[in-house]
């Protein structure tokens, strides 16, 4: 074995004991808070749903070695452009990019309507006025 593989194998050990340390740290840990939470007189479901979930949650932070945020990054989006693109293109691409949006549109039936006669608010489909007796 060459030496860069042995320190792999070393650095590898040492993550893992010291996972172990931290497993078995935990463990008392959440026995002493969970004493704790007993003799402050919470209910016994409480206390231990309460450590439960700090248990599960620091062990799981734990046993996957990976810090608290890892797995959210921020992604971007950038456009994909070949290297042999022109200027034109980039400048094509932002000016889509800008693009103001039309939100100015009628919906094609409307909902409710206004009786002409009585003013009170009737749904679309009614055919009559339960008010006045005005029909549609």
């Amino acid at each position: 074995m060459s030496k860069t593989e042995t320190n792999n194998l070393n650095a590898n050990k040492k993550k893992k004991v010291s996972r172990i340390v931290l497993f078995l740290f935990l463990i008392l840990v959440c026995y002493f808070l969970f004493s704790f939470f007993m003799d402050l007189g919470s209910h016994f479901i409480v206390a231990f749903l309460t450590v439960l979930f700090i248990f599960l949650f620091l062990s799981g932070l734990i046993l996957k070695g990976k810090a608290l945020f890892s797995r959210f990054k921020i992604r971007t989006i950038s456009p994909k452009i070949n290297s042999k693109s022109s200027d034109r293109k980039k400048e094509e691409y932002y000016d889509f990019k800008r693009q103001q949006i039309n939100l100015d549109f009628d919906y094609t039936k409307k909902i409710i309507r206004k009786c002409p006669n009585c003013g009170i608010v009737l749904p679309s489909f009614a055919k009559k006025c339960p008010n006045c007796g005005y029909e549609f």
